[in-house]
């Protein structure tokens, strides 16, 4: 019926259906009638590629020309203030955003870890394309706590949101709908040797943190700066112990910073007893709760936690 409307009213109406929703997710829904499997978008980071189906990474690099600002600004800001070199590790490492911002510094290695087939292929073409120094190694593999193989299952529309289940919970109610994949699984202690200090860690992995810290704490246990998700809902259902992560954290490394859920702005630095306090509260409440996480930031030493940010509140959700 639509196609024997006039071209203007058909205009009008496509008009009137992206004011509605958003130009990217209309333009998404098409590329999938027309075959159109990879989108480019230009921003802050140069131009990054990634799937037409990404309802939210590309989506929100393409509508706001950035991608976790104060995160990329806070990382670069640290090894700016170390010196300049030393290394950052990036565990689910997605599209490459946030490697993208930090290997601008070319004295900083920077190793990139992405389990995803698909999230991969797209890192390493947004890295060549916009990573010229040479300092980026990337790795397609899952990080936990043993070698071996895991089951990978796939977001249809969140490339940010897949999730590492192993064979127990391989079938999680959660899950209905998702394809599954096997990926290769490292431990995060297998890349001791490529470490330089200052260390600086992104951990980013839907729930599978615990196993993360598990295969990795003698990396992890040598970082200056770790920015890391904290959903104890995710953790749960991927079979792991939310409360171990906040012991780990309060072990490690002594102040703090945390958000709640995406928002840019963090809260004061406070000592990590106070920031687990707070986490042990929220596994409480949020263990069945969806959507309820944090970003935490930690560090050794309050210097290396207090960049410039251009807000700072406290976080609650």
């Amino acid at each position: 019926m639509i196609a024997h409307l006039p071209w203007r009213l058909r205009s009008a109406l496509l008009e009137t259906i992206c004011e509605e929703r958003d130009p990217f997710t209309v333009m998404s829904a098409l590329a999938q009638k027309c075959g159109v499997i990879r989108f480019v978008a230009q921003g802050d980071y140069g131009l990054i590629q990634s799937s037409s189906r990404d309802q939210t990474i590309l989506r929100s690099y393409a509508l706001e020309g950035t991608f976790a600002k104060s995160t990329n600004e806070r990382l670069s800001w640290f090894f700016a203030t170390r010196g300049g070199g030393g290394t950052y590790i990036d565990v689910g490492a997605n599209i490459g955003l946030t490697t993208i911002a930090v290997a601008k510094n070319p004295l900083v290695h920077c190793i990139a870890i992405e389990p995803d087939p698909e999230n991969f292929a797209n890192l390493v073409a947004n890295i060549s394309a916009n990573c010229p120094h040479g300092n980026v190694d990337m790795r397609q593999a899952a990080i936990s706590d043993a070698t071996g193989h895991l089951t990978l299952a796939l977001s249809p529309d969140n490339l940010g949101d897949h999730r590492v289940r192993k064979e127990s919970q391989a079938n999680d109610p959660d899950g209905v709908g998702r394809r599954r994949i096997s990926v290769e699984a490292v431990r995060l202690d297998s890349f001791a040797a490529d470490i330089k200090v200052p260390l600086a860690v992104k951990i980013d992995t839907q729930g599978a943190e615990p196993f993360v810290i598990a295969g990795g704490s003698d990396v992890l246990s040598r970082a200056d700066l770790l920015t890391i998700e904290f959903d104890p809902r995710l953790m749960r259902m991927a079979g792991g112990d939310p409360r171990m992560v906040v012991n780990f954290l309060t072990r490690h490394f002594s102040v703090g910073r945390m958000a709640f859920r995406d928002q840019e702005a963090q809260s004061e630095p406070a000592a990590t007893s106070q920031i687990a306090e707070e986490l042990l509260k929220a596994v409480e409440v949020g263990s069945d709760r969806p959507f309820y996480w944090f970003d935490i930031t930690v560090a050794k030493r309050l210097d290396d936690l207090t960049p410039p940010l251009r807000n700072s509140t406290r976080a609650s959700p």
